[in-house]
């Protein structure tokens, strides 16, 4: 069975400047996401199945974040 983690915060951080933070640090990296997928797709020609591979490693690792974010 999975304990809480009690971290201590830096000081003069408070939970709405962090949440800020890292709500901004995912939705770059969900920017760099969709920036890489949109150019694989239109460099990856001829595609052959090894793209077919990486792209479902890819959906599995995706799908794994919306299972998590219930969406």
């Amino acid at each position: 069975m999975d304990t809480p983690r009690h971290e201590v915060a830096p000081r003069g951080v408070t939970p709405e400047n962090a949440y800020e933070q890292n709500y901004a640090l995912l939705m770059e990296l969900m920017g760099r996401i969709n920036g890489r997928l949109a150019t694989k797709c239109r460099t990856d020609v001829p595609r052959g199945w090894e793209h077919i591979g990486e792209q479902e490693e890819i959906m599995a690792m995706l799908q794994s974040v919306a299972d998590y974010l219930e969406a």
